[in-house]
């Protein structure tokens, strides 16, 4: 039973409010429609459609329904008044513009305008998404927009700045938030405040939200299975329920300490005794589903908040949102929180949403409201549409029922108390207990002469005011006039035209009031009622406040009666129209009619993924009685783990753990070498722990290891080719099927394998498996148990296990006829700028000119500079260009530096020094030997004299390591040194650390063992390092440090800019000449030689390779053999020497460079100047030195007599920094020196790329858009390589800046590099994820609070059908659709776009024209221009997300290409009926020796024999294509690419021989040509 409350000093009191609903801006207004039964649905007519923006197509569409809740002028807005601009208010969303206005009229309803800033006011507000931005602002605004000079206020008008934005326009100094949580953001801001008050965070808190459709008066399209209603009526809890109605409607509310609210009067509406807020976590079936157990939770941490019991609650506002699961949801969480409650009948439950609509971010503040004007009228109002309860939702056995009429609220002993709940999309609950307010009593002591005083900011507005409080004192006769004085006197804001009334009573001043305005008469005066005394100090007090002139006395005079402060009328506002008038799109996927259309004939077909349902459940299938072997490769994760435990009840399981051996390719080959393996299935499962971070998390890092690890696993099978027949991939958060799961962008990575391994290696199978994280979390035992059989079946494609299904993905057909679209894109790309990052070369190019055809649309072009000519470019442009590339080079590089990881540096200094101490052990010098002469270690060391230096380093390290001291030439042990055990444990923990240092630590043991006789000369010490003569040390060495050091970056960076300079030279039709020394190890010439030989045609570039003797030269000669399209020149070449002397022609050369060669010489400035001889005038010279001392570098290079040549200022080292490189560079006469990398990798960095010239050059850059759209002023070109992500925010802000909003991306950069996947190098592998996904993921996170319309990402048709050597280009792909798919979940609109090759444009070209030269004709297939565009705008005008697009509908034919690949009736094995097809001896040798000798002069290998597979023999995809059509040519025959990569080749010619034998390796194209070639060699 309720008892009598006291107050604990948690609550808070509703001081004000204020609101616009659907038919209701004031409480009169919405009682009325609560007790008259009324909804404020509005069914809109076909004109009124039209006007909207509405096609009649739309209008007639089954699923449209014309209604909607709505407010009335949402364009109108006094922007005067809240100190704004005309064109800043235009460009405000209307949600924002209301929730000022509310805001104010909240504090003015509260009586708390004068004090908002001497009292700490805090804000909290909520806004629904930015309709108005996209649908409302067209051509005309757009250009009016990005000419504007204040484009920081449309960026303002984001929901992000709600709260900021009041407190700024209205002066408020406590606490400013913004809160989003769906449909409970506006309890969530009422908990939020109230949390702020009872910390004393402020003294006086708003609430605000609002929610605002644009377009407004139009209605919504019905889909199945959605909340919205069908018939455009909502109807809580009844059996018809079945859906409610989108409605717009903003609301404020003023809260304060109850206490506080007591002490200073203030009219309190109602109390709030608590509040909670919770998550329903992952308590449901789906993320947009809601939960029982989280709403009940909300409830119950509520009343707990409030000190109050179930039997307490009179009446529950509920969310009531009259969908067919949301009621009967919230009806047992209901009955679950009152469980104990043994009342029947006695609590009464209903919504608002049935009369006003579902107001989505507003919707919680009007349930609030409407309790509260219950409260305070004691009644209970009717819940509209409510006739027969819903049999789901019901209420037997609960305290509950539905208010069908109204009813007296009757107050028992503790008040009357009711609940309000509100719960968002995504599980955010919130809910509200209130009590109705203490006793109302005036403590005003009436007085003669009361003085009302009004203002407002012109005489329309201060006459409008008048009427208005006239009309409210004649209908509230009993209010205290006292009240109404010190409200208006303290309470409102003193504006510029004043008027001041002296009455004794509310009739005396409604009357002067009225005749006042009546008669229009002047403001600033003061209105003196008759019948009143006339007062003469509190007139003349009330005439010097008119006038501005009134002092505190004068106040205190008129305030003498200390009213309360009560809700009054506010100020009226002079509000007008603020819209830009443009395009108002249509709803939905049908577009507005009006517009031209475009021509198309045959237009692009259209693909989308889809998911069916597999007709038997997941592990139920049968396994067969022997099966295969599983190879499980795993993370030892909780699942697979389990997963490992099913399989060995499965059969036999071999195991491999990724993180715990020091090689993942030769663990798998290991594995698969053990005999009795049988049939063997390898199944991929990294990478399973549960998601924990969304996609903006995500690195292009990330992404290179997880590709790198898949890629791994190809180079293993490669190599065992044969042995595996099935691969199976398990994953987690590839796809949303249910459309609720957590994604994780990365795995996507995944179709790379599953689609292209089995296309490259004969006989495989690939099958992928997709989980759930929150399945997977919660019952991985379980999963792993269902998994295990389903392993072993024959399965291949891609599959997605939810709960008891097994999802498979397919694509499906679209049926695009009948759309009409807009000639353009502009609407949906919104009428902002357009940001458009790479690809200008082909696809991007044509974008930009697609979206131009606007006239208003701007463009910004991201995208790395242009090089232009060598000989005429400024120097410092060039630089910061090259910094550039180094620094994104850098960034995008897996670099784990030895200096950033203080353990490693710890551990390998104490391992050099245990090293160091043992070699001076050898020499007799211990610790025990105390003090010694210096002279008498370097006599007993016997040291050659060129590596005397090695023995000072030996001595500084036992100085540095606090071991040795040194006096007066004396040198004495004042500690121990490591022992050599201590050295053998830092580098046990140094392998476990990372055991890829083993090949580093290798060469630094035997380094120690040698010291001795090396450096005394019993041995070469150059043989130290290259035993034999060879690399057998060095290169494994050299391979465990390639990742820990920034000098493969900056070569490859050096590579990148050299290619440039010679294609910029090579336009000026010059030749450019390069002289590289120090080449014989080819780490800086195979870059070269690669960037070179991409960019550049053959002659166009003369390369000197040059060494200090001839072995190393001829060594390089040998290495570079295969170097074509370059003129190569081989010479000895000593850079310490006079160039001409050794016959090279001074001043020759466009470049000198070299690695890690100079810091070798005795003096680097005469090095230097002898280098700058070789320069034309203009010339550049670039060097990469190590710039870092290492202990264990001088450990390991010390042994040789070059590392310690130096004779110049050098002391103790031969390296230098970067800025005595750069003083070194001006010493020897060359100009502006530079030192790279800069920034924040200066300090970090080993190396350093040191460049200077001989002269400089000034024609400016070119720019990237003259070569797209030529002069169009429209574009603007923003230099940001797309791989840097601080690079692409910088881009960004400077477009937002100088361009205006952004409203639409297109991502169309991406490199390919065609090797097949077990010869994809690091280098493929951050060109094809570099500029694609990490430009990608840039943009999207640079994007990320802009009100894009659309980020649209160009893809390839290769990412659903695979290809040959495509397996990291379809991995990067992939994983733009996975990032598009992350998008759509956070509610922002994108596409990915998997084109078919484009005819005549970009890459397209290129393959165009190699397919014309193999085949001898036109490539078939390919989408022209127009198709892709209108294919694009299709594609977009229905809504997807994902789509395959082709120029003919041949897709499935394609598929079915690779439908089979790797099943057994495709995989010509050994069978029990007979022998595999080969070439026996005397069979058809003649034909044989034919098919061998082709294969040998295509693929260029000599010694190439039966017995091999091109797997082995280094081919990638360009050859196997080449191959494949010079088969096609020479004998008419087709050899599938999956058997010519990975089958033996006299199974080749076999099956070439006689392809009846063999149908799934060869089949005869022409019958002709088949028939010629066997007659030719004597078969027929």
């Amino acid at each position: 039973m309720k008892q009598l409350r006291e107050n604990n000093g948690t609550e808070v009191a509703i001081i004000g409010l204020s609101f616009e609903f659907p038919g209701a801006r004031d409480i009169d207004e919405l009682w009325s429609l609560l007790l008259d039964g009324r909804s404020a649905m509005r069914r809109f007519s076909r004109d009124e459609l039209a006007m909207a923006g509405v096609s009649p197509a739309l209008m007639d569409s089954p699923g449209y329904v014309p209604v909607a809740a709505v407010l009335d002028e949402i364009d109108r807005f006094d922007a005067e008044f809240f100190g704004m601009s005309a064109q800043e208010a235009a460009l405000l969303d209307p949600q924002q513009r209301k929730i000022l206005e509310q805001c104010w009229r909240a504090l003015e309803n509260a009586g708390r305008v004068d004090d908002r800033a001497s009292v700490r006011t805090g804000v909290f507000a909520g806004v629904s998404p930015n309709t108005y931005l996209f649908n409302t602002l067209g051509a005309e605004g757009a250009a009016t927009l990005v000419q504007s000079p204040d484009l920081s206020q449309l960026l303002a008008g984001e929901k992000d700045f709600a709260a900021t934005r009041v407190a700024y326009r209205l002066g408020l100094r406590g606490p400013a938030q913004t809160i989003q949580t769906a449909c409970s953001t506006g309890l969530v801001l009422v908990h939020a405040a109230c949390r702020a008050l009872q910390a004393g965070e402020c003294d006086v808190a708003i609430a605000a939200a609002a929610s605002v459709r644009v377009p407004h008066h139009v209605g919504y399209i019905f889909r199945e299975g959605s909340i919205l209603s069908p018939d455009g009526a909502c109807r809580p809890f009844d059996e018809s329920a079945n859906g409610c109605v989108p409605g717009s409607g903003a609301a404020a509310i003023v809260l304060k300490r109850l206490d506080d609210a007591l002490r200073d009067g203030d009219t309190i509406r109602a109390v709030i005794l608590g509040s909670a807020v919770n998550n329903d976590g992952d308590r449901k079936v789906g993320f947009a589903a809601p939960s029982v157990d989280g709403q009940a939770e909300v409830i119950r941490l509520a009343h707990a908040a409030a000190d109050v019991e179930p039997c307490d609650i009179d009446y529950i506002e509920a969310h009531g949102t009259g969908t067919r699961l949301g009621d009967p949801v919230e009806v047992a969480a209901l009955a679950a929180a009152f469980r104990g409650d043994e009342r029947r009948q006695a609590c009464g439950i209903g919504s608002i949403k049935g009369h006003i609509g579902h107001l989505d971010a507003a919707a919680g503040l009007a349930g609030l409201i409407k309790t509260v004007v219950a409260l305070m009228r004691h009644v209970l109002p009717p819940s509209l549409n409510f006739e027969h309860v819903n049999p789901e939702a019901s209420l037997e056995g609960t305290p509950f029922y539905v208010v069908q009429e109204a009813m007296p609220w009757r107050a028992a002993l503790g008040g009357r108390i009711a609940g309000v709940s509100a719960f968002g999309v995504g599980g955010t609950n919130a809910h509200v207990v209130l009590a109705e307010a203490p006793p109302d009593v005036s403590t005003a002591s009436e007085v003669e002469d009361q003085v009302l005083v009004l203002s407002a900011a012109s005489p329309t507005a201060l006459r409008a005011t008048g009427i208005r409080l006239a009309c409210y004192l004649s209908r509230n006769q009993g209010v205290a006039l006292a009240d109404v004085a010190r409200t208006l006197l303290s309470g409102r804001e003193v504006l510029a035209c004043r008027l001041a009334i002296v009455a004794q009573d509310t009739t005396q001043a409604s009357d002067v009031i009225r005749q006042w305005a009546e008669a229009e008469a002047p403001c600033m005066q003061v209105l003196h009622a008759a019948a009143s005394n006339g007062n003469f100090k509190v007139l003349a007090a009330a005439g010097r406040w008119v006038s501005g002139e009134a002092s505190d006395e004068d106040l205190a005079c008129m305030a003498h009666a200390l009213g309360r402060r009560v809700p009054l009328p506010g100020v009226v506002l002079q509000p007008v129209s603020h819209w830009r008038a443009g395009v108002r799109p249509s709803v939905g996927p049908a577009i507005a009619t009006g517009s031209p259309v475009l021509p198309k004939p045959n237009p692009a077909v259209l693909y989308a993924p889809v998911w069916y349902c597999e007709p038997i459940a997941l592990g139920v299938l049968t396994v067969s009685a022997e099966p295969p072997t599983v190879l499980l490769v795993h993370d030892e994760s909780a699942f697979s783990v389990a997963l490992a435990g099913e399989l060995k009840h499965h059969g036999r399981l071999v195991e491999v753990s990724a993180g715990q051996v020091p090689s993942l390719p030769e663990a798998i080959e290991d594995a698969l070498a053990h005999e009795g393996l049988g049939t063997v299935h390898l199944v991929l499962a990294t990478g399973m722990e549960p998601i924990r971070a969304d996609w903006s998390m995500v690195s292009v890092t990330h992404a290179q290891r997880r590709l790198t690890q898949l890629l791994e696993v190809a180079s293993a099978l490669a190599k065992c080719a044969g042995v595996c027949t099935q691969l199976g991939v398990v994953t987690t958060g590839r796809f949303q099927v249910t459309g609720s799961e957590s994604m994780d962008v990365v795995a996507s990575l995944a179709e790379g394998a599953c689609l292209v391994y089995p296309q490259e290696m004969s006989g495989l199978r690939c099958a992928s498996y997709d989980f759930d994280a929150r399945e997977l979390g919660a019952s991985p035992a379980v999963l792993a148990g269902k998994l295990a059989a389903e392993l072993r079946l024959p399965r291949h494609g891609t599959f997605a296990p939810r709960g008891r299904v097994l999802w498979r993905r397919g694509l499906d057909r679209i049926d695009t006829a009948g759309i009409q679209i807009q000639a353009n894109l502009s609407s949906t790309f919104g009428d902002g700028t357009v940001v458009v990052g790479g690809g200008f070369g082909g696809i991007g190019s044509a974008l930009v000119r697609a979206l131009l055809q606007e006239p208003s649309r701007r463009v910004a072009l991201l995208a790395r500079p242009v090089i232009p000519s060598a000989a005429a470019r400024d120097w410092p442009e060039e630089m910061a260009y090259l910094a550039g590339e180094v620094e994104a080079t850098l960034a995008t590089s897996p670099i784990h530096l030895f200096h950033d990881q203080s353990r490693y540096v710890e551990l390998l200094n104490q391992l050099c020094a245990s090293r160091v101490a043992g070699y001076l052990a050898e020499l007799d010098f211990v610790p025990s030997t105390g003090s010694f002469p210096r002279e008498m270690l370097f006599a007993r060391a016997a040291v050659l004299p060129s590596l005397v230096r090695m023995l000072e380093f030996f001595i500084r390290v036992m100085k540095e390591e606090g071991c040795l001291r040194e006096a007066g030439g004396m040198l004495e042990w004042c500690g121990l040194p490591p022992d050599a055990a201590a050295g053998d444990e830092a580098r046990r923990e140094l392998l476990e650390l990372d055991p890829t240092l083993v090949g580093t630590l290798n060469l630094l043991e035997r380094c120690a063992e040698l010291y001795r006789p090396a450096l005394s000369g019993r041995i070469e010490p150059i043989s130290v390092l290259y035993p034999e003569g060879g690399s057998r040390l060095m290169k494994p060495a050299a391979e465990s440090m390639i990742h820990r050091s920034t000098g493969l970056p900056l070569t490859q960076a050096l590579a990148a800019w050299v290619a440039h300079l010679a294609r910029a030279t090579a336009r000026e039709g010059k030749p450019f000449r390069i002289l590289e020394f120090g080449s014989g190890n080819g780490l800086l010439t195979r870059p070269l030689v690669d960037a070179l030989g991409a960019l550049l045609p053959p002659t166009v570039v003369q390369y000197f390779v040059t060494d200090l003797g001839r072995s190393f030269v001829e060594a390089a000669r040998e290495r570079h053999a295969q170097i074509t399209g370059l003129d190569v020149v081989y010479r000895v070449y000593d850079i310490t020497l006079d160039p001409t002397a050794q016959g090279l022609e001074t001043g020759s050369f466009d470049l000198v460079c070299g690695l890690n060669v100079v810091h070798a010489t005795p003096d680097v400035v005469r090095t230097l100047s002898q280098l700058r001889l070789l320069l034309k005038p203009q010339g550049r010279l670039a060097i990469i030195e190590s710039v870092l001392e290492q202990r264990w570098v001088d450990m390991v290079a010390g042994v040789t007599e070059g590392w310690w040549l130096f004779a110049d200022h050098r002391q103790s080292s031969p390296l230098m920094s970067g800025e005595d490189w750069i003083r070194a560079m001006h010493d020897a006469g060359l100009q502006d020196a530079v030192a790279l990398p800069g920034s924040s990798w200066r300090d970090r960095s080993d190396c350093a790329l040191i460049l200077s010239h001989e002269g400089q050059g000034r024609q400016p850059l070119l720019r990237h858009e003259d070569a797209v759209v030529g002069a169009d002023d429209r574009v603007r070109v923003y230099e940001a390589d797309l791989r840097d992500p601080a690079q692409v925010v910088a881009a960004v802000d400077r477009v937002r800046e100088e361009m205006g909003p952004i409203t639409g991306v297109i991502q169309s950069a991406g490199r390919i590099s065609g090797a097949l996947a077990h010869n994809l190098t690091d280098h493929d592998v951050n060109t094809e994820l570099g500029a694609r996904v990490g430009g990608a993921l840039a943009l999207a996170l640079a994007t990320r609070d802009d009100p894009v319309a659309m980020f649209a990402m160009s893809s390839s048709l290769n990412a659903v059908i695979g290809g040959e050597g495509q397996a990291a280009y379809v991995a990067a792909n992939a994983m733009l659709a996975g990032l598009g798919r992350a998008l759509a979940v956070e509610g922002r609109r994108s596409i990915v776009v998997h084109w078919d090759r484009w005819v005549d444009v970009g890459l397209g070209v290129a393959f165009q024209e190699r397919y014309r030269c193999l085949t001898g004709h036109e490539a078939p297939g390919g989408l022209s221009e127009m198709q892709a565009i209108d294919g694009l705008a299709r594609a977009m005008a229905l809504g997807l997300t994902e789509v395959a697009m082709v120029g003919a509908d041949d897709l499935d034919q394609r598929l079915s290409r690779y439908a089979q690949v790797g099943t057994p009736a495709h995989v010509d094995h050994p069978t029990e009926d007979g022998p595999a097809p080969t070439v026996q001896h005397g069979q058809a040798q003649k034909a044989a020796q034919c098919v061998l000798d082709l294969c040998r002069r295509q693929l260029g290998i000599a010694n190439l024999s039966l017995d091999q597979c091109l797997i082995d023999a280094g081919v990638d995809s360009l050859d196997v294509l080449e191959l494949q059509a010079k088969l096609e040519r020479e004998f008419g025959l087709r050899v599938f690419s999956a058997a010519l990569i990975s089958e033996p080749l006299h199974r080749i010619v076999a099956a070439c021989l006689d392809p009846t034998v063999a149908p799934a390796t060869v089949e005869v194209l022409s019958a002709d040509l088949y028939v010629r070639f066997r007659q030719g060699v004597g078969l027929d």
